[in-house]
């Protein structure tokens, strides 16, 4: 996804890498706080849950569906 923006030159895709990197730096802390033996696991749990129902819902089914047309535009999906 994050090559074809450049590659065809999708509108706002600053913002959207942005947010892509936000994604992975949430994910990397919580890897590193599952790996700490005093976080409470069900809790995050929760939270990563939520955190990756929020992405799905916000992110994925809503901002990224902006960039059908781009990408129909371009020959891809």
């Amino acid at each position: 996804e994050e090559e074809y923006f450049t590659k065809f030159a999708c509108e706002h895709i600053d913002h959207h890498l942005y947010a892509h990197e936000q994604f992975r730096k949430t994910l990397k802390d919580f890897r590193v706080r599952y790996a700490d033996d005093s976080e409470d696991r069900c809790r995050l749990a929760e939270a990563i849950a939520s955190f990756c129902v929020s992405w799905l819902l916000t992110h994925i089914l809503s901002v990224d569906k902006g960039y059908t047309t781009c990408f129909h535009k371009n020959g891809k999906y």
